[in-house]
């Protein structure tokens, strides 16, 4: 009766889906952490080449955040209403 559970194939089909898994979140991690990093490195090559400053960096840097942090909660709100499917599609 639980030879069909416990069977090699079946575990092994089991781990496969598990090492899948875990491979695609580990890739989005790599670059999330990439993207992040990148972002630093390029500093001192957007300062000097455009003869910007610090501050101007962190606002150049920045405004993708602050946009978000405006335009999401909106798009949830009109996410949690009738309008769902209208935005899916």
């Amino acid at each position: 009766m639980f030879t069909r559970f416990f069977s090699k194939i079946y575990l092994f089909s089991i781990a496969r889906r598990v090492i899948s898994v875990t491979l695609a979140f580990l890739l989005i991690e790599f670059f999330d952490e990439l993207n992040y990093g990148i972002e630093g490195a390029a500093l001192p090559v957007i300062r000097d080449d455009f003869g910007l400053t610090y501050a101007q960096i962190g606002l150049l840097l920045g405004a993708p955040q602050l946009i978000g942090a405006f335009i999401e909660p909106l798009l949830m709100l009109l996410g949690d209403t009738r309008l769902r499917k209208s935005l899916i599609q």
